[in-house]
């Protein structure tokens, strides 16, 4: 008995000893399969656990999957609240279900820290957190949480929390609303490994764009774009891929158009074919009014791509990316790469997710 009660007693201080770090997340993959889901996190786990071996990692996911549990994912520990995106007090619970697991895994670990995707919900419950079991925190701008929309913003103190952006357009966003200092750059990369694994996609298209259908995205501008080059190229081959609520409505503007046989809404595919259809393709035509990073940008230059875009939330690169400011520029350089596109494919590396997290960890003094 003495040495049963010894054996656990040193396991709890074990575990105790042993470090941790946590990231709160609106979602996550529902098993290895499930590429569709907020990829870059996934991306972001991988490149940690492989730089950091030495860190427990937990995730814990607000609301996907739906269904409250805890599984595996590549070696992993996730815990997943089930949410499953509803509202009232069933949203409350979550928080508190998510500051309850925080101060389990304080009992059981060396919290290092905690990193909150969006300043949304994971922001506030890391806020709290952060203050009620002193652990550091930092929370992650990723694209429209910065706008004035964003109904949680006001409830966060946000010249107590330390926030983290991925582009300087983000933090312009946020300080037409709010006043915020020191706020810190650190854009999202792509997992090369995982890249360079993907075969090209034996469908080639001349044009391809990814993205949710939602207005934002102002995908009745591609269609448009495609129905005058169609006037030059009869034959011309693109697609979209992503869905949303605009699908019916984009499908709706094709077949008026008379574009069925040049435009195709390819709906939602796993990541890994995504990249499949990109290193076929040519050109990505990107007309979105607003993002954050634009992390399809950095995917789409490394497939070795040519990026066709707004002055948008981005990476910059002097090779093979076209920033436009009108609708007309941006036909006049589709022909203009249409026509005399015709050297070979440049893969162009901007930004690596290892370099993200390594500036992530230093945030909390791990290097």
């Amino acid at each position: 008995t003495f040495i049963r009660k010894f054996t656990i007693r040193s396991s709890i201080a074990n575990m105790q000893n042993k470090p941790c770090f946590i990231i709160l997340s609106p979602g996550f993959a529902a098993n290895e399969e499930d590429s569709t889901v907020l990829p870059f996190s996934q991306s972001f786990v991988l490149s940690f656990k492989k730089m950091y071996p030495h860190l427990k990692l937990i995730v814990i996911s607000f609301q996907y999957p739906h269904r409250s549990r805890r599984y595996k994912w590549n070696g992993v520990d996730i815990i997943a609240l089930g949410g499953a995106d509803k509202g009232g007090m069933r949203r409350k619970i979550i928080w508190l279900k998510a500051l309850y697991n925080i101060y389990t895994i304080s009992k059981e670990y060396q919290v290092k820290g905690i990193f909150s995707f969006w300043l949304t919900e994971c922001a506030l419950v890391g806020q709290y957190a952060s203050r009620i079991f002193k652990l550091k925190q930092f929370s992650w701008i990723i694209g429209q949480d910065a706008k004035p929309a964003n109904k949680v913003l006001k409830w966060l103190k946000l010249n107590r929390t330390t926030i983290v952006s991925m582009s300087p357009n983000l933090i312009d966003q946020l300080n037409r609303t709010y006043s915020v200092k020191d706020i810190l750059v650190i854009p999202s990369g792509i997992n090369q490994d995982y890249f360079d694994a993907i075969p090209a996609n034996g469908s080639s298209y001349d044009i391809l764009g990814v993205g949710s259908l939602i207005e934002l995205k102002n995908y009745t501008l591609f269609i448009e774009l495609i129905a005058a080059l169609r006037e030059l190229y009869p034959a011309i081959k693109t697609a979209i891929i992503g869905d949303g609520p605009q699908k019916s409505a984009l499908q709706q503007l094709i077949c008026d158009g008379g574009l069925e046989d040049n435009i195709e809404l390819m709906g939602p595919l796993k990541h890994e074919v995504v990249i499949g259809y990109m290193k076929a393709a040519s050109i990505f035509l990107h007309p979105s009014s607003y993002e954050g990073q634009a992390t399809v940008f950095v995917e789409a230059l490394y497939c070795g791509m040519n990026v066709i875009c707004f002055n948008v939330g981005r990476l910059h690169s002097d090779e093979n990316m076209f920033v436009c400011n009108t609708n007309n520029e941006m036909l006049d350089i589709l022909k203009h790469l249409l026509t005399n596109n015709k050297s070979a494919r440049k893969q162009i590396l901007i930004r690596s997710m290892d370099d993200t997290v390594k500036e992530v960890m230093a945030l909390y003094g791990i290097l």
